[in-house]
């Protein structure tokens, strides 16, 4: 079991193995772990450099913060459902941040509709010999958990996934 860490919204949970969120219809997302050949401190400062998003990131196109780096704080999310190229955003999302803990975990999280559908994404980034382990996963509950997955958990998990290679060749090649 890693170091368990605290999300405002859902409190403490296994980053590595997180437990699902509470309620109904409980389901995660998660791309497999990447490795990364850089010391956490530097996969952390690409990770948090959110200006330079639009260089790198296929899925997350642009983060924007209403107050930075602060807990509840809006992210205002600008994604791009094609995640195999760098293409303009197609959707902006509103959720708050729910987790900061530097150089370990960013997270934010999302209530629509009364908590008919709660979401919290998670990334975390573990130190291992010679680099960094980054884990990424969104997790979901509620009754429209079902329907959100059917239309889009193919392409969350596709996005997840190109993040991590993406987050992967940035820190390695600068």
């Amino acid at each position: 079991m890693s170091a368990l860490i605290h999300s405002s919204v859902t409190g403490a949970l296994d980053p590595r193995d997180p437990a699902p969120l509470p309620g109904w219809i409980a389901r995660t997302v998660a791309a497999p772990p990447v490795e990364i050949a850089a010391p956490r401190s530097r996969v952390w400062a690409v990770l948090t450099e959110l200006e330079a998003y639009p260089e790198w990131c296929p899925f997350t196109r642009r983060v924007e913060l209403s107050t930075p780096w602060e807990l509840g704080a809006d992210v205002h999310l600008h994604l791009c459902w094609d995640a195999a190229a760098l293409g303009e955003p197609t959707r902006v999302q509103v959720e708050r941040l729910s987790v900061y803990e530097p150089e370990r975990a960013l997270g934010w999280c999302l209530r629509l509709a009364g908590g008919a559908l709660r979401t919290e994404r998670m990334q975390y980034l573990e130190p291992r010999e010679g680099g960094t382990r980054y884990y990424t996963h969104d997790r979901f509950a509620g009754p429209l958990t079902p329907l959100v997955l059917a239309l889009y958990g193919a392409k969350i998990a596709a996005g997840f996934t190109a993040v991590g290679r993406a987050l992967k060749r940035r820190v390695e090649m600068s």
